[in-house]
Formats: structure tokens, C-alpha cells, sequence
């Protein structure tokens, strides 16, 4: 679609962009905005297009001001190459985001962003090039890296070039690396996290005393992933795990499939990138398979049911962002957005894309130039920050969910819907 038809479609779409950063049970119950000039409690608190700043002694709601004129901000996209499956809804969801700070005057009057995307087909090269290209062209940042290995691989570049980066969907622990390279991804895979409660939770349902963890063996965050499954299944009791690997560029899972059968595991533990996961278990349900499958949140998007049908029906994974059940007014208002933009439901990488911009865009708006120096040290301000999954804190440029939010277990049903899973 083009940006002047986006536009036009998103100006009838009229809400506020952003509300109140204080932890919200449900959208209907979110409290009013924030007014500039009104008391505040955390600096860095960041609530839409006010910051929390201390200003004369005191912790006040304060706009800050940036010059008229358009800024450049890059784009990493990965919407080619075997993950496009995530990064299609990933760019839909940045652009989303930029059309909107765009219309509404997000940033100051006569303010904009030109966004200079360039796709790197989940090449690390690529995506080391894309750096360089966008440095040469002076943006103010960058949203990049949704694999693992470009976030490791780009980030001394980024620091070399004084250039911030937002990570919008690579999940290996430690690649924030402030002051330029931030992650608002929340990582749902660390030792003790939502997956191993999912897993000890669905372990004790269903007695599981044998399973197996598929992987993507190279990708380094399905891995680090995949060693958390482990060490949980270890700790809920399950006597028998085994590991079967896989590779990030297969679209024939059929062997995996029949390895997993021939070991008639009680459970499979999907740790794949989301394409070859639904292949696989599509291939395990077509080979007979009828045990739990539990997952990443890599299959959560509505192009997986395309691939995988009715064969993911009751596979079960948790997620921080569910349309079904938003966590407040700016993700309800986000699932519609996105569907009137994108035609399709809103999902977990739409909503990374979306929060990734939102936060660079935020970084921009506080530096009072653009110099992307300056956009870096804003950004290292910022300590909590409120987004469609909730408000979420930074320590050491990693996003963390409030005390009070959980990720929603959900399962996809057989006509391709996803509901509530209930243990």
C-alpha cells in the first residue's frame, strides 16, 4: 500500500496515540493521559509524547521540543529469505508507526520522518551493508536485527557509527548493549521466564514423562531458547528429553518428523523459527502424532495457520501481545489500526515493529536535534516506557514486562483462530 493511501485510510481512525504508562487490567479500565505540566513519579517515564522529567526540583509531565524538519530514520527489514514469515508483519508494523507519528504530529509541528527501509533477506552482511548505507544517507537511528546473529553482528557497527539501534525481534539474552543498541523485545525464553512456567504447568496436566526439543540449530536464540526448555522439563520431573536439530533454511521437516515419531515422545517442545516450526508440525500431526505440542511464540502470526492448517489446533504457546485480550487502550486501538492498514489480525511481530519505532521515534523527539548521538543518549534516559504489551521497564537497554502484566498461554484452534488456554 502506498504511504499516501495509508495516510488517508489512518486520519478516519481517530484515538489517542499512546496512554498512561501505569499498569492497566484491562483497555476499558486505562486512565486518562497525562497533561503536560502535571506531576509526575518516575524520570524517564515515558507516556506518548510526554516525558517525565525533573524541571526546576520537580518531577513534571514535559513535551520536549524538536526543530521543523524532516528526519531519517532506517529500516532493517528482513521481508525476504526464510524468516520473511516474521518480518513481513514486522516492517507492517514500523511502517504502521510511522505513518501515524507522521500524521498526528507525534514529534513537534513540522516535524516528520522519511523512513529509509532496505531489506537484508536475514543476511548478517546484508544487514551489516544496510548499516553502512543508512549511516552514509545520516539517519538519526535505526530499527534492525531481527535475527540473533544480525544483532551481534551489527552492533559494534552501530557503536562504531554513534548510531542507535532498536532491536525488534532477535530474543538471545545480552544483545543490549546501551547507549546504542536497545531492545523493547521482551524475552519470554530466560531460565525460570514464561516458557518454563508454561512448560511446568503443562507437564503436570498432562503427567509428561518423555519429550523432545526441536530446534533451529543455527540460530543462536533458538538455541539459547531451547537450553531453557531443556533445563525446565529437567526440573518439572520429565525423565527422557531428547534434542533433534533442524536448520533455519528448511522447508522439508518430514525427517525431523519421523525421527520425533520413532521416539513416540510424550511431548514436543518446538524451539524453531516460526516457518520450519509450523512445517514441522504439520509433518508430526500428518504422520500421526497426537501427543501435546507446546511452542515459541514463532507461530503465534496468522501466516503460520496458512502453512500449517488445522494441524496446529491445540498447540500451545504464550505470548506478551494477544488482540484478543489487549493490556490496555493503546493495544486495542493498535489491532485496529493495523488491521485497517495491513488487512490481516495483528500479532506478536506486527506489535514488535510497531514498539520498536515507537521507542526509536521517542529517542529522536528527546534528543532536540537529531544528531543520533544525541538520540542514543535520549534513549539511555528512558526507564519505563508504555507500549501494546503494557508498560515495560529498561535495565541495562533491555525491556522488561511490568510486575503486574503476564504473557496470555493461548492455543490455535482447527478454523484458525487462536482463544485462551486453559489449563
Amino acid at each position: 500500500m502506498k504511504m499516501g493511501k495509508l495516510i488517508s485510510i489512518l486520519a478516519l481512525v481517530a484515538a489517542p496515540l499512546l496512554v498512561s504508562g501505569m499498569p492497566v487490567a484491562a483497555a476499558d479500565a486505562a486512565p486518562k493521559p497525562p497533561k503536560v505540566g502535571d506531576v509526575c513519579t518516575k524520570n524517564g517515564d515515558v507516556d506518548g509524547k510526554l516525558f517525565c522529567q525533573l524541571k526546576n526540583g520537580k518531577l513534571k509531565w514535559n513535551e520536549p521540543v524538536l526543530p521543523a524538519g524532516e528526519y531519517k530514520l532506517g529500516f532493517e527489514a528482513l521481508t525476504s529469505g526464510a524468516a520473511a514469515f516474521a518480518g513481513v508483519p514486522l516492517a507492517q508494523g514500523v511502517r504502521l508507526a510511522v505513518a501515524q507519528i507522521n500524521l498526528t504530529g507525534f514529534l513537534g509541528k513540522g516535524v516528520t520522518i522519511k523512513l529509509i527501509e532496505q531489506d537484508s533477506g536475514g543476511s548478517a552482511a546484508n544487514g551489516i551493508a544496510a548499516i553502512n548505507a543508512f549511516k552514509a544517507q545520516g539517519v538519526s537511528g535505526v530499527v534492525c536485527c531481527a535475527l540473533s546473529s544480525q544483532a551481534g553482528a551489527e552492533a559494534p557497527i552501530l557503536k562504531a557509527a554513534g548510531i542507535p539501534g532498536i532491536i525488534d525481534s532477535a530474543v538471545l539474552p545480552g544483545l543490549a548493549q546501551p547507549p546504542y543498541m536497545y531492545r523493547p523485545v521482551i524475552l519470554l525464553g530466560t531460565s525460570g521466564g514464561p516458557n518454563s512456567k508454561l512448560i511446568d504447568t503443562v507437564v503436570k496436566k498432562y503427567k509428561t514423562k518423555s519429550a523432545v526439543v526441536a530446534v533451529t540449530a543455527d540460530n543462536q536464540g533458538m538455541v539459547s531458547d531451547k537450553d531453557t526448555f531443556v533445563e525446565s522439563l529437567g526440573k518439572s520431573g520429565v525423565k527422557t528429553v531428547n534434542t533433534v536439530n533442524t536448520a533455519a533454511a528448511d522447508t522439508d521437516l518430514s525427517g525431523a518428523a519421523s525421527q520425533i515419531t520413532a521416539l513416540n515422545p510424550d511431548m514436543v517442545v518446538n524451539s524453531m523459527l516460526g516457518g520450519p516450526g509450523t512445517r514441522l508440525i504439520k509433518a508430526l500431526r500428518e504422520r500421526g502424532y497426537k501427543g501435546v505440542i507446546v511452542s515459541n511464540y514463532g507461530i503465534g502470526d496468522q501466516n503460520n495457520y496458512t502453512i500449517g492448517g488445522s494441524a496446529l489446533a491445540g498447540t500451545i504457546f504464550p505470548v506478551i501481545y494477544f488482540p484478543a485480550s489487549p493490556a490496555n487502550a493503546m493495544a486495542k486501538k493498535f489491532a485496529a489500526d493495523y488491521k485497517t492498514y495491513s488487512k490481516e489480525d495483528s500479532s506478536i511481530y506486527g506489535a514488535q515493529g510497531f514498539t520498536a519505532m515507537m521507542l526509536l521515534a521517542s529517542g529522536l523527539k528527546a534528543s532536540g536535534d537529531g544528531n543520533p548521538v544525541n538520540v542514543a543518549l535520549a534513549l539511555s534516559q528512558i526507564t519505563r516506557f508504555n507500549t501494546v504489551y503494557g508498560p515495560i521497564a529498561f535495565a541495562g537497554g533491555q525491556g522488561f514486562l511490568a510486575k503486574d502484566v503476564s504473557p496470555s498461554i493461548v492455543t490455535w484452534t482447527a478454523t484458525g483462530t487462536q482463544e485462551i488456554w486453559k489449563p
